[in-house]
């Protein structure tokens, strides 16, 4: 039988075990490893189908009136966010060829124009340009503000104060 009346305590304890689920996966699951790459995985697709993707590192812009106000402001400071980023070429399947910023904080779109206009590739990828084959390991973004390339929300803070 249901109560009218909460459970003291109930309440903090469900939002913690929700919480630590999402950030952190359920370490049981995989021996001690948690399968936090797995809630990953799933939150990117639960966003990427419900907003649309830009290209493979950002959603497009939320344009819905109701119930996405704070997707509308996480996506609204990628231009900040973005500008502390770089990428480091893998496998070259993530990034796109004429789009991403290559030279001068420009892409090759902007920068050869007309080689843009003449390309019948224009939405390739490095990998399917590449002449010299697959690079070992993924396309993955390195954030300018941390010596070791991750991202904190640290040194985030301290460097835009986002």
């Amino acid at each position: 039988m249901m109560s009218l009346f909460p459970i003291p305590g109930i309440k903090k304890k469900i939002n913690k075990l929700r919480r630590v689920f999402l950030w952190q996966g359920n370490k049981e699951k995989l021996g001690g490893f948690g399968d936090s790459v797995l809630n990953l995985a799933l939150w990117r697709r639960f966003i990427s189908r419900k907003y649309g993707l830009q290209n493979n590192w950002i959603t497009d812009e939320v344009t819905c009136a109701f119930g996405c106000s704070v997707w509308k402001t996480i996506r609204k400071l990628w231009p900040s966010f973005a500008s502390n980023m770089s990428f480091k070429i893998g496998d070259g399947v993530k990034t796109y060829f004429w789009n991403e910023i290559w030279i001068r904080d420009r892409n090759l779109k902007t920068l050869f124009q007309d080689l843009f206009i003449l390309s019948l590739q224009q939405m390739a990828t490095v990998a399917h340009v590449s002449q010299k084959g697959v690079i070992e390991g993924h396309d993955s973004p390195i954030w300018k503000l941390h010596n070791k390339g991750s991202f904190t929300v640290k040194s985030c803070y301290l460097a835009t104060g986002i």
